[in-house]
């Protein structure tokens, strides 16, 4: 990850999105803006990725989110 070094990737972001999507799920307020500010940096198939991502990070109690 680079966003720590001021340059963020697109990895990056995908990894935003999809913690942006776990936190709607937990009911988290703010995430909906993050999401939507995060969708903006994406491509389709990128957001696909970060959802399928979520969905796996979820179905394994938070163990495999990477």
């Amino acid at each position: 990850m680079h966003y720590y070094m001021g340059k963020p990737s697109g990895e990056d972001y995908v990894l935003a999105y999809m913690w942006f999507d776990i936190a709607i799920a937990a009911k988290n307020p703010e995430a909906a803006i993050n999401l939507k500010a995060a969708a903006a940096l994406l491509k389709p198939d990128q957001i696909a990725r970060a959802r399928a991502m979520a969905r796996k990070c979820r179905a394994s109690r938070f163990r495999l989110c990477d």
